[in-house]
């Protein structure tokens, strides 16, 4: 776990810097009798919903980057960082039990992208996560 949160940390793989990752991060944990516990999405997003949230303010630089999407360059960086959360998910939840198995998307990313996720991330970063060719390999099709 530890080495895919440094890879999603990593100053070439994250969306928004550390600052806001942390303070995104901080926003959806709460207190509850002594521990820390995630935030329901129904109280995360009445406190964001508030005209003034602190929640709002962490979570904007980053909504902004999403919206910004249809520019390729933040869409690939952005369909970067998903398919090494994709991997995460996959490596955590091997038999599928909590999150349905879902099918990757190479043949979104680009060249220098796939290739970074091979040799990079899967090569360098996450050398244990098995069948890491879902996420980089655009299938051939059978013809």
């Amino acid at each position: 776990m530890l080495q895919f949160i440094a890879t999603l940390k990593a100053r070439r793989n994250r969306i928004v810097n550390r600052a806001l990752q942390r303070g995104i991060g901080d926003s959806i944990v709460e207190e509850q009798e002594g521990t820390l516990r995630s935030k329901t999405f129904y109280n995360f997003f009445e406190e964001y919903s508030k005209p003034y949230s602190s929640i709002r303010q962490w979570v904007e630089p980053l909504r902004m980057i999403l919206i910004g999407t249809s520019q390729k360059v933040m869409r690939q960086k952005v369909l970067f960082y998903c398919a090494i959360v994709h991997a995460f998910v996959d490596t955590f939840d091997s038999e599928h039990k909590y999150i349905r198995d879902r099918v990757s998307y190479p043949n979104k990313l680009n060249e220098a992208k796939r290739r970074d996720l091979r040799y990079r991330i899967f090569g360098e970063y996450l050398p244990m996560v098995r069948n890491s060719e879902k996420y980089w390999r655009i299938p051939r099709k059978n013809t």
